[in-house]
């Protein structure tokens, strides 16, 4: 049974919105959704270096009217769509399109703070940003100031095995671009997680103490 309501029905945007804008939705925040402008990152990149034609994604994906909060999986879908096509499941391709995205963004705006960041402080912040972009999961990290793991838990992208390499490798090129000597290593076989170990080069001398465990 349907309930008519005197409400008049959202404004819709002109036909005329360019591609990669956001028309002014509200929306809620649900689980397993990530903010609609980190889904644009990815479709833009996608549409710049192979085209978004004959990629056979859903509708939805390319409108030009979006909510704030999208699936998590439309980035699973855009991605596998890039990998199985354009891309040739090539892995190589998939790592350039990784790095491409984090130099446009992630690099470039946080060049300052990564000159006088530790690990552990790198760490203690990337719980609360990958919850407030990307919703869900659990990060927990372990860390002394040089040495330390990240693991991605119970993320939609952790079932996929070329979002998995594609993220991995996402943070791997960021934290070497970041402080030039910092290595991550990732498997991006093992499914429902992403475990990154890293070495990191420190800012400069610290005092050596106990390992500093971060849990978000």
């Amino acid at each position: 049974m349907s309930v008519a309501s005197d409400r008049p029905p959202p404004p819709r945007a002109s036909t005329e919105v360019p591609s990669g804008e956001i028309t002014p939705v509200s929306s809620v925040r649900r689980q397993g959704e990530i903010r609609s402008r980190q889904f644009l990152v990815h479709r833009r990149f996608a549409e710049q270096r192979f085209g978004l034609e004959g990629l056979g994604v859903p509708p939805e994906l390319l409108s030009t009217e979006l909510p704030e909060w999208v699936p998590c999986g439309w980035v699973t879908t855009l991605v596998e769509a890039l990998f199985d096509g354009p891309m040739g499941r090539d892995p190589e391709a998939l790592h350039r399109h990784a790095e491409a995205i984090m130099d446009e963004g992630f690099v470039r705006d946080r060049a300052a703070l990564f000159e006088v960041a530790t690990l552990s402080m790198m760490l203690r912040h990337a719980g609360p940003l990958w919850r407030d972009e990307l919703s869900s999961g659990r990060l927990v990290g372990f860390s002394t100031e040089t040495e330390g793991t990240l693991v991605l838990h119970d993320h939609p992208w952790t079932e996929s095995a070329a979002m998995r390499a594609l993220l991995g490798r996402a943070i791997q090129h960021g934290l070497a671009k970041l402080r030039p000597g910092t290595t991550v290593s990732f498997d991006p076989e093992p499914q429902k997680t992403l475990v990154m170990t890293i070495s990191f080069v420190a800012p400069g001398p610290s005092p050596s103490g106990p390992p500093l465990r971060a849990r978000f």
